[in-house]
């Protein structure tokens, strides 16, 4: 939209450099406490993830440890009722299985290793 100079300079006139200023101040106080509100909610995200992760599992999974959940996670593809019997068997949780896995699946070498031996479980288990 363009306007004449004597139009445009008739309408910024008409605005006191007060509301403008404290326009201008208030969308940067409310762009700053989004910012903070943001990392609040992040820190808190964090901290729940670190919380929730304490005391299920240790920080290095053993062998045999590894072996009982590529057991676990063969039986799952083939039957899971025997599966969830398994676990038991084991006296692990749905929740210690899902720590575990997910400690196995940030380590490549532990990740190469369980798929391997998984595999190994699933060709014994459809026989």
């Amino acid at each position: 939209m363009k306007l004449f100079p004597s139009l445009q300079a008739a309408i910024v006139s008409e605005i006191p450099q007060t509301v403008v200023t404290s326009r201008s101040l208030a969308a940067v106080l409310a762009s700053g406490v989004v910012g903070l509100i943001t990392i609040i909610i992040a820190a808190i995200a964090v901290l729940v993830v670190i919380g929730c992760g304490n005391g299920k599992v240790a920080k290095e999974i053993d062998q045999k440890t590894m072996e009982k959940v590529a057991q676990i996670a063969a039986m799952v593809e083939i039957d899971e009722g025997k599966a969830l019997l398994m676990l038991k068997a084991e006296g692990m949780s749905v929740d210690q299985y899902t720590v575990i896995m997910a400690e196995i699946t940030l380590d490549p070498v532990k990740t190469d290793k369980f798929v391997g031996m998984k595999k190994i479980y699933v060709e014994q288990y459809k026989k």
